[in-house]
């Protein structure tokens, strides 16, 4: 099963798509996620992807975390913790 992570990030002002990236490197997301111009409000959508794993009853599903977030501590809070491994 593929067990690397993905990342997605979307920002979104007046319900439009401005920028976006999609990437296995966090080291470019985090780099990305501070180029963020936060004072004209943008929504942020948020996507971490865990691979594909095998569910309960045999499925082979792909799992996720994911949101949407106007506030930069939030964010970062909320991607620290998708980002967390146990």
């Amino acid at each position: 099963m593929n067990k690397s992570k993905n990342y997605t990030l979307k920002v979104i002002k007046k319900h439009e798509k401005v920028e976006g990236i999609r990437t296995h490197s966090i080291r470019l997301f985090i780099k990305h996620l501070r180029t963020i111009n936060w004072e004209n409000n943008p929504l942020i959508y948020l996507r971490v992807s865990y691979g594909k794993h095998m569910a309960h009853g045999g499925n082979i599903v792909t799992f996720y975390n994911d949101g949407f977030f106007s506030d930069k501590k939030e964010l970062e809070e909320t991607f620290k913790a998708f980002n967390d491994e146990e």
